[in-house]
């Protein structure tokens, strides 16, 4: 029996391996907000498409960007669902400049992640001039 134990270990971590889909090549098709597109203060939906073998995505909000991420305005994990062909997220942004990005993932690897950019305007001034 001592001899079988790291026989069985062996063979449940190959078969692991073997069960998980290389996505490293794959990227998540984002289908909202548009690239540089510029959109009204308040809540923001972003969008995009599942991805065959992720079983979770991470999505992320910066200001004003990646590189010099000032504020993480959204950081959070989603779960797939297995039904599902899509997913998003609503996000209430103020004025300013932001990145953000989503990347698939499963046990043993992550999809490409592509970095989008988003301008959000101030509300137009809704008050009428006094005469």
């Amino acid at each position: 029996m001592n001899k079988l134990l790291p026989l069985l270990f062996a063979l449940l971590a190959v078969g692991c391996e073997v069960l998980e889909e290389d996505i490293s090549g794959v990227q998540v098709r984002i289908t909202a907000p548009s690239d540089r597109v510029s959109v009204a203060a308040g809540g923001v939906g972003f969008r995009w498409a599942a991805t065959q073998y992720a079983v979770g995505y991470e999505f992320t909000v910066v200001e004003p960007s990646f590189a010099a991420a000032g504020r993480i305005v959204a950081d959070t994990v989603i779960y797939a669902d297995s039904l599902a062909r899509s997913y998003g997220c609503r996000v209430e942004l103020t004025a300013g400049e932001y990145e953000w990005s989503v990347t698939g993932f499963n046990g043993g690897y992550r999809t490409r992640t592509e970095v989008r950019s988003l301008t959000v305007k101030a509300p137009a001034d809704t008050e009428t001039p006094e005469p």
